[in-house]
């Protein structure tokens, strides 16, 4: 895992846990059939002068 806050927590975990946590995460996510992650967002941004 690259993320710091993350590492060694999950370098931490039985191999059994780590497993599932793996397989809940990908259960979670879009992929598509050339194993890419597809995801969609929204960003809303207003800007503005006061006067």
């Amino acid at each position: 895992m690259v993320a710091p806050s993350l590492g060694a927590t999950l370098a931490a975990m039985p191999t059994d846990d780590l497993l599932a946590f793996k397989d809940a995460v990908r259960n979670r996510l879009n992929i598509n059939n050339n194993g890419e992650v597809i995801c969609s967002g929204r960003a809303n941004a207003v800007r503005g002068v006061v006067a």
